[in-house]
């Protein structure tokens, strides 16, 4: 693998960011206790089931029907989401869901100088004027995915299908082993440059549509090697979705695991629009 220092998103559409020792131990943290939680009896876990299909806040486990589907469960965590999840925590009265919400809480507090220097990153490097102010405007905007995707699977299986993510951009921030691979812009599959104490990060669909184009959202997927076919992955990212920006219009173009991978690369400025709710 290429050192990941040479990579850039406008290139690769991939990027190393700045990973403080503080924000490191606060993400290892937060993966220790969100893998105790899934230890825990699926009532326990489905205390914190959200109905919302698109932007859900809470548990979600998926056995991977439908098109597409992935066999997973996750936790998405925002800040606007705590009064509730305070709630829920006190209903169940358990030192583990107590545990995980408390160290999820701390992690989304030190995420936004993380937000900031991509925002000053995508002005001063790339070129995309205002996205600094626009990043500091959306900090408050981050959502947090705890993933785990179960063992029992043959290696090579996608255990993620291929997506672009709808948000501004996305935080790698960790995993216990690789697999996720990128899509380049000229048509093939990529390890992620993640390495040992690093988080990368990628644009997604909001910032194609800022940046007319100039920074192309990355279609990643997920692989199954050795260790996770057997004993299964856990996964931290945290996608920071731009204020005042419009979504993706899933319902009107269906969801983004449904795109032919790379869809978005060679649309024009005008026709990627069209994706968007006005």
């Amino acid at each position: 693998m290429e050192h990941s220092s040479k990579f850039n998103l406008k290139k690769d559409g991939v990027e190393v960011v700045d990973y403080s020792p503080e924000l490191r131990k606060s993400v290892e943290d937060a993966a220790r206790l969100w893998q105790q939680f899934c230890q825990l009896p699926m009532d326990t876990k489905q205390a914190f089931y959200d109905h919302n299909q698109q932007w859900t806040i809470g548990y979600e486990a998926k056995d991977g029907s439908g098109k597409n589907g992935d066999v997973k469960e996750n936790f998405d965590f925002a800040r606007s989401g705590m009064p509730e999840f305070e709630r829920i925590v006190e209903h169940l009265g358990n030192a583990t869901v107590r545990q995980f919400i408390a160290a999820a809480s701390h992690l989304d507090g030190q995420i936004t100088p993380l937000v900031l220097q991509f925002g000053q990153r995508m002005e001063d490097q790339y070129g995309i004027e205002g996205f600094e102010e626009l990043a500091k405007k959306s900090s408050r905007h981050a959502f947090f995915r705890f993933l785990h995707y179960p063992g029992g699977r043959d290696e090579g299986d996608v255990i993620a299908e291929p997506h672009v993510d709808h948000s501004g951009f996305t935080f790698h921030l960790f995993e216990t082993t690789d697999g996720c691979e990128r899509l380049t812009f000229d048509g093939k599959w990529k390890s992620l440059p993640v390495a040992d104490g690093e988080a990368i990060t990628f644009a997604s669909m909001q910032t194609q549509l800022v940046s007319q184009g100039e920074i192309k959202g990355l279609a990643h997927r997920v692989i199954a090697n050795e260790t996770s076919a057997h004993v299964g992955r856990y996964a931290i990212v945290c996608f920071i979705a731009l204020e005042g920006v419009p979504h993706y219009d899933r319902a009107t173009h269906g969801r983004l695991q449904e795109k032919e991978p790379g869809f978005n690369y060679a649309m024009s400025p005008t026709e990627f629009e069209r994706l968007f709710k006005n």
